[in-house]
């Protein structure tokens, strides 16, 4: 996505949407992810990252996130 991150830019909700973010290490979610300038200036992409954090954080309501597709892939 750095490589061109004019052009690509528009496309960076459609891609970390992709992305099975509650399964990232909060950890890694918080250091890595968060301070990613493209997730950051785009509002929906960083909707996708308050959701994966809340996920974590408030592991009683992970039935109420509609947005996650936390299906198994098959191998």
């Amino acid at each position: 996505v750095k490589q061109d991150e004019n052009s690509r830019r528009q496309h960076m909700y459609d891609l970390l949407r992709l992305v099975r973010l509650p399964l990232i290490k909060p950890v890694y979610i918080f250091d890595t992810i968060s301070h990613e300038t493209l997730i950051r200036s785009d509002l929906k992409s960083r909707d996708l990252l308050d959701e994966a954090t809340y996920y974590h954080l408030l592991p009683e309501k992970r039935g109420q996130f509609k947005t996650f597709n936390l299906k198994p892939r098959c191998c």
